[in-house]
């Protein structure tokens, strides 16, 4: 499934992505775990879409927290992170198994 594609066909979005999760990718894909190839496919999307990368000096979920109200829509699996976004009035959004926003 290509998360950037749907993003801007089903929610009308145009990702964008910090270095720093870039670095968490990069750390995940580096791996041996099975989310390796998840983080590989993820970090290959990035680079065909041309993804805008905005600079960050902090951790990454501080980093989305702050710029949340800029960016106007988040879209993690982190549950936690998806939880206080939207107790901050910021639509967070989820990818289900099937490739489904919810």
């Amino acid at each position: 499934m290509d998360i950037f594609q749907a993003a801007v066909d089903e929610l009308g979005l145009q990702p964008v992505i910090s270095q720093g999760v870039v670095r968490e990718l990069k750390r995940i894909s580096e791996g041996g775990k099975p989310s390796s190839k998840y983080a590989k496919a993820a970090m290959k999307l990035i680079e065909v879409h041309r993804t805008k990368m905005y600079p960050d000096s902090s951790y990454v979920d501080s980093w989305i927290m702050a710029k949340a109200h800029e960016i106007g829509n988040v879209c993690t699996n982190d549950t936690k992170l998806r939880k206080e976004l939207k107790q901050n009035g910021v639509a967070a959004y989820a990818i289900s198994r099937s490739g489904k926003f919810r």
